[in-house]
């Protein structure tokens, strides 16, 4: 393919269109391989390890909105306590047992 690409005078390249999309294609698919060859994703197993970092990150995100869930319902029933014993302290004070 590259033996074909001609050379102005002005020593520019001229490439057709479609030797522009193959070379174009060759670089995106040599950048992609690279970049997964740096986060060390450039086996066989890249997709398998893709898979389970987003179910851990679904997991982490259902765990995070389930504690906030149950830190609101302890604090809610800490208070319901606190006014409930209120309340039986001042009942306390008014009647008396026998």
């Amino acid at each position: 393919m590259w033996s074909k690409i001609k050379k102005s005078d002005e020593g520019e390249f001229i490439l057709t269109k479609c030797e522009l999309q193959q070379l174009l294609e060759q670089a995106s698919k040599n950048g992609a391989k690279m970049a997964l060859s740096e986060l060390g994703l450039n086996d066989e197993k890249a997709g398998i390890d893709i898979r389970d970092l987003r179910e851990l990150l679904k997991a982490f995100r259902i765990a995070k909105k389930d504690a906030f869930r149950i830190s609101v319902k302890w604090i809610v029933v800490g208070i319901m306590t606190l006014i409930t014993a209120g309340f039986i302290s001042l009942l306390g004070d008014h009647i008396s047992l026998k």
